[in-house]
């Protein structure tokens, strides 16, 4: 179980370091379980040019803000496995602020596309208040690290770890990287290489999105002992539904 920290002790790193996140995950365990619990989420896709997002609805795409905003105008593409779709409409959430050097407080932006995702099953919300103590699966793309050393070794591929969340705020909920032998069988956190990974809970046999890759953490981004923060999607329910309900 990840240590319990205070959710406002969390030391956000700046935002040119936050770009995205992927998967930094245990030094003991194979690769190949990585890739195996990854290949399950369909529904996660890469937002181009560096970034995650999760299909919510045929044509809707959340995602974090500070990935939108490096979405060209435009030229948006969200692939899902190797198949890609246009992005139509990027919507921020109206106190998604991007200052010079950090980070947006609130950060979650959805990706209306141009056109449905077939073939994939959307990812429902978590809505409960319930996320500290439960384990979760945590996707990315991108970087991959042991939690020894920076993650440095990129392919695209979908990788997933677990963790348990540690602690919730209003706005986050943090997991914690622990070193073996404590921690989960697949115990990782984001790392270096895409920003928007989902952490997703598992309730009644459905797997649910309960958070995002954001650039809040406390420690070495993706190495061990690092608190990891995530944006909170239950926070933000009404809003993603009323923002798809005004935009059909």
């Amino acid at each position: 179980m990840g240590k319990k920290f205070s959710y406002w002790h969390a030391i956000p790193c700046t935002f040119l370091c936050a770009g995205a996140f992927a998967v930094g995950a245990r030094h003991d365990v194979a690769d190949e379980k990585l890739l195996e619990l990854g290949a399950k989420f369909t529904a996660v896709g890469q937002v181009l040019p560096d970034g995650v997002g999760t299909l919510i609805a045929p044509k809707w795409v959340l995602t974090t803000s500070h990935v939108a905003t490096l979405i060209p105008k435009g030229q948006g593409i969200v692939r899902f496995d190797g198949k890609e779709y246009g992005v139509a409409k990027v919507i921020m959430h109206p106190h998604s602020t991007l200052g010079p050097d950090e980070p947006p407080e609130v950060d979650i932006a959805l990706l209306l596309l141009g056109q449905e995702v077939k073939g994939v099953t959307p990812l429902a919300l978590y809505r409960d208040k319930d996320e500290v103590d439960k384990k979760v699966a945590i996707v990315g793309f991108g970087e991959v690290g042991d939690g020894k050393s920076k993650p440095r070794r990129s392919d695209g591929k979908r990788r997933g770890v677990t963790n348990v969340v540690a602690d919730a705020g209003p706005l986050r909920i943090f997991c914690t990287f622990d070193e073996p032998p404590a921690g989960t069988e697949l115990e990782g956190v984001s790392a270096a290489g895409d920003g928007g990974a989902p952490v997703l809970i598992r309730q009644d046999d459905a797997w649910l999105l309960a958070g995002l890759g954001s650039p809040h953490m406390q420690g070495v981004l993706g190495q061990y002992g690092v608190v990891d923060g995530y944006t909170r999607v239950s926070t933000f329910e009404k809003w993603i539904e009323k923002t798809m309900a005004d935009n059909k």
